[in-house]
């Protein structure tokens, strides 16, 4: 039975309300040193499966529907020998955990469920792991229902690299019995609720392993562990001061720190700076220095062309059990590249939350610097909408709305009424203000796009794109795949039951107002929609299979077709209308075959065209008193909705504005 990778969904972004590390550290009496080997508080879901490699579910048991309909889990955690949950999306707090209840529970086997790190290197003794867990009630407060929580410890330095189930450690190490609920068995979210276990990796000293936490209980409460660390207490420390992640030059200054923390200072020490495990530099004495003795020492470092270097600095002393060491990995790449945001929202004109996803597009759009770093794409799904994409959907995994995905990642953005009706980048709670934090990370190559449109019979029936890629390092073959949307801009019909848009905004009392959205009815027509994702090529991307060199140019093709969305209901009346390929807009995007995340996107449109804001539509909308009938061979100087002009009532119904003289009428075409 093979290993199976963490890769669970959370069903929205949990984040750290506070850090329990972080507070413990600062009630702590002067500085302290330590070399961390592992750390984890689970704030970020997605970051866990770097702690914890592997989970192995050995029970293979029916989840008891209690545990399913757990108000802190999804069922699609709860099934997960291990699963990333919160008490409630009030305490956003998030803890890993485990369960033994099962079907017949009373006839169920005992859990056999692991978690298994990824390899730790013990190079000295001194390495101590600490973490908090606690049991959570389920089912009320006996003791009889505490969870147990078991330890063992896989040595690959003498049993070799894990990687089968048969390969699990056989002798536990540790047992801790009768995890403790905390004051209030029923709030997870309290410090109290948690108790601190700690202990000592000394007898794996000099080897390297894997820690396996794993639940055995039988029909018990939930287990839950949280903030977790695997340390060595040092008496110095070595950091790097200022140093560049990404240089262009052929050398960088690096410059390391050596700060003596103990207080009876160290008896000579050793600075060593290597690059790539080649030594550089070498610094030593054997003169005793005090403590809170500091000093910096500067080294040239070269640098190759599209490669990154990893920077060492290790510090010994015969009065400490091991080195200390940091490390500091620095590319040379080609030039500086421009990283833009790749934005899936989910959403519908069913969905009264969505106003404030509409907001949020609509301040990007009015902000200079976020307007050309930041690509949409609206995603509608299920309800009563004519637009919806249910494949678009379903490949991205979401269920509700709004959410917002950045670059792929599955553990999406909610929105808030409060944080979000008025949103400023500058506020830290708002999903604008996230969205902003992210647009200067570093990415290895640029990304453009040229679009020719396919035509047959004098319809545009789909869009050829180039894809242009030039990256700043050196990129192995099948590191990245593309892909491509094509979205449409400026959507809808105007007086059209069909098309009503809901806003549980309506009426309510935001401190800094809701975009007007306040000020609208609670269900409205005649608005536009942005960014409508209309059909894809590839969602997971075409694989590149050819090494890219640092600085040069590379093309990759694709096409997207233009579906045929026109669509009428049972009296005739235009329920969705077909897509105008003037309104459309080609988005590429390059994709991580290893993260699933996309590393960098580039849009372009078909013809430039203005997006038409909610404020604009219902002002355009409102200001036309008159609708007649029109026919199909009525007099000329007719626009459609998104002012496109026509010399000739067009065939498609809807309505179209006619203009003569100085009088100004809507027409209806049926």
């Amino acid at each position: 039975m093979p290993l199976r990778e963490n890769r669970s969904k959370l069903f929205r972004l949990m984040k750290f309300r506070y850090s329990m590390i972080g507070a413990l550290a600062l009630m702590g009496l002067g500085a302290q040193a330590e070399t961390v080997l592992l750390e984890d508080n689970f704030s970020q879901g997605v970051g866990y499966a770097d702690s914890f490699e592997f989970t192995v579910d050995r029970d293979a048991q029916e989840t008891h529907s209690s545990i399913r309909n757990l108000f802190f889990s999804s069922s699609a955690g709860s099934v997960q020998p291990w699963w990333i949950g919160s008490e409630s999306s009030d305490y956003p707090e998030v803890f890993i955990m485990s369960h033994s209840y099962y079907v017949n529970p009373d006839k169920a086997n005992p859990s056999d469920d692991w978690l298994i790190s990824r390899p730790l290197e013990i190079d000295s003794e001194g390495y101590v792991l600490e973490f908090y867990a606690q049991s959570i009630a389920i089912r009320g407060t006996s003791e009889n229902w505490l969870s147990d929580l078991w330890l063992y410890v896989y040595d690959e330095t003498t049993s070799g690299e894990m990687a089968d189930v048969e390969q699990l450690p056989q002798e536990c190490y540790m047992h801790w019995e009768k995890v403790s609920y905390g004051e209030n068995p029923y709030t997870s979210n309290e410090e109290d609720a948690w108790t601190l276990y700690t202990a000592s990796l000394d007898p794996w000293a000099g080897h390297k392993i894997r820690l396996c936490f794993v639940n055995q209980n039988q029909n018990k409460d939930v287990i839950a562990i949280n903030y977790m660390k695997v340390a060595r207490d040092d008496k110095a420390t070595v950091s790097f001061l200022d140093c560049p992640e990404y240089v262009v030059d052929d050398e960088v200054e690096v410059s390391v720190n050596l700060e003596v923390l103990s207080e009876n200072g160290l008896s000579g020490y050793c600075v060593t700076v290597a690059a790539d495990g080649e030594e550089i530099a070498k610094f030593e004495t054997e003169e005793a220095v005090p403590f809170g003795y500091e000093k910096v020492y500067t080294v040239k470092v070269p640098l190759t062309l599209g490669e990154n270097t990893a920077i060492t600095a290790s510090l010994t002393s015969k009065d400490m059990q091991g080195a200390v060491v940091c490390t500091k990995d620095v590319t040379r790449v080609n030039h500086l590249t421009t990283r833009r945001l790749f934005l899936e929202e989910s959403t519908g004109l069913w969905c009264g939350w969505c106003p404030l996803g509409t907001i949020m597009m609509e301040k990007i759009e009015e902000d200079e610097e976020l307007s050309d770093r930041v690509i949409p794409v609206c995603v509608h799904i299920p309800g009563p909408d004519p637009i919806v994409n249910t494949d678009y959907q379903t490949y991205l995994g979401v269920l509700e709305a709004p959410a917002l995905f950045i670059n792929r990642n599955p553990y999406f953005l909610s929105f808030s009424s409060q944080l979000d009706a008025n949103p400023s980048k500058d506020d830290g709670r708002s999903v604008l203000c996230q969205v902003a934090s992210v647009i200067d990370e570093y990415t290895s190559l640029d990304v453009d796009v040229e679009l020719t449109p396919v035509v047959e019979n004098g319809d545009t029936i789909a869009v050829d794109y180039k894809a242009k890629l030039r990256p700043a390092v050196n990129i192995p073959a099948k590191t990245f795949g593309f892909g491509a949307v094509l979205t449409e801009d400026n959507v809808g019909l105007n007086n059209n039951p069909y098309w009503i848009q809901h806003n549980y905004l309506s009426g309510g009392n935001f401190e800094n107002g809701a975009n007007g959205w306040e000020d609208y009815p609670d269900k409205l027509l005649n608005l536009r929609y942005q960014h409508v994702l209309r059909s894809f090529d590839r969602f997971s991307g075409v694989n590149i299979g050819v090494d890219m060199k640092a600085g040069e140019e590379y093309e990759f093709t694709g096409r997207v077709k233009i579906p045929d969305t026109y669509q009428e209901g049972s009296t005739g009346m235009c329920v969705s209308p077909a897509v105008k390929p003037h309104n459309c807009n080609v988005v590429v995007y390059i994709r991580s075959m290893k993260t699933a995340l996309i590393e960098n996107a580039a849009k372009a449109s078909l013809v430039e065209h203005k997006c038409i804001t909610v404020a604009e539509a219902i002002a355009q909308a409102s200001g036309v008193e008159d609708i007649v009938v029109g026919e199909q061979d009525a007099a000329p100087v007719y626009y459609d909705l998104q002012g496109d002009k026509y010399n000739a009532l067009p065939s498609v119904p809807g309505i179209y504005i006619l203009k003569s003289g100085s009088k100004t009428e809507k027409v209806l075409v049926k």
